[in-house]
């Protein structure tokens, strides 16, 4: 439900963009990617809570979000390719000296961002998963959540 979410929100939010981001303006590029990574990262999330102790959890947690990330990103852009591969394709595959200088550019930028995502996803999701593990089982005997 979440990953639909989150690509009903990018949709959205690309229907006023203009750019790199309008490529997301088609309900079958910006949903589908976003779908299978909160249903895979539900399973991973599942698994971890099932397979490893209290001690050892937070570090396979933040392991799982980095990796997750980088799936999110892979996944993006495979759907971008299959959906516009002359763009793509035409972003990485020209030989003049100006357009590979694009092609590295725009990888470095890929790969950057990605690694940003990363690190921030294995910083900030662990704490705020184990705080939120704590504090919802509270909230929904208190009957503030139904």
């Amino acid at each position: 439900m979440l990953g639909l979410i989150f690509g009903v929100s990018s949709y959205m939010q690309a229907l006023s963009s203009a750019g790199f981001n309008a490529l997301f303006a088609y309900p079958w590029v910006a949903i589908p990617p976003r779908v299978v990574f909160g249903l895979v990262a539900g399973l991973v999330f599942s698994l971890l809570g099932k397979t490893f102790k209290k001690k050892t959890f937070g570090l396979y947690l933040a392991l799982a979000c980095a990796l997750l990330t980088m799936l999110h990103t892979g996944l993006v852009f495979l759907d971008l390719y299959v959906f516009y591969p002359d763009t793509i394709a035409g972003l990485f595959s020209s030989q003049s000296p100006v357009a590979l200088g694009t092609a590295l550019t725009f990888t470095f930028v890929i790969l950057l961002g990605m690694a940003g995502e990363m690190t921030v996803a294995a910083i900030i999701v662990p704490p705020l998963y184990i705080a939120s593990r704590k504090v919802l089982p509270r909230l929904v005997k208190a009957r503030c959540l139904r």
